[in-house]
């Protein structure tokens, strides 16, 4: 058995409380979230909330067609979003974090990546990207605002 431990860097919103889910976050019993909603994987809610789209209830069977047109329609969702949740820290002590896709740069463990300084200007557009996304989907972003992560995570 091998440990997998990965050093991320990227551009956007990072927590440090354990859960998997950004949505889930200063939310209590009390307050409005449904079950599903630790349940429910980012790209999931993401393409429910921005178009509308539900995965398909097969029911006890499994309809390669129906839940194929679904994963196709999903992808083009999420590969036109600009933002992307993931969690870093330790995968029975998952902490969630919101980036702008296109700053996530990741190592593994022995692999090495030589950065640009010039790859470290924030586009005008992020902050507001971030915010969109993060509304869209229920996100409260922590009162720091967005900045540049470099975090890890251990599997």
């Amino acid at each position: 058995m091998s440990v997998s431990t990965d050093a991320m860097l990227f551009y956007g919103y990072c927590w440090d409380e354990e859960t998997s889910t950004p949505w889930t976050i200063g939310k209590d019993d009390e307050d409005e979230t449904s079950d599903s909603d630790d349940e429910e994987d980012w790209e999931e809610r993401y393409a429910r909330l921005k178009a509308g789209l539900l995965k398909p209830d097969t029911g006890d069977g499994y309809d390669e067609k129906t839940y194929g047109e679904y994963l196709d329609a999903k992808r083009k969702i999420i590969e036109a979003c600009p933002c992307e949740v993931g969690t870093h820290c330790h995968s029975d002590a998952p902490m969630p974090y919101v980036c702008i896709k296109a700053t996530y740069t990741c190592n593994s463990r022995g692999d090495m990546t030589r950065l640009n300084p010039a790859e470290f200007e924030v586009d005008e557009s992020w902050d507001s990207e971030l915010k969109k996304f993060c509304k869209l989907m229920g996100i409260a972003p922590p009162a720091e605002g967005p900045g540049w992560y470099m975090v890890s995570y251990w599997g």
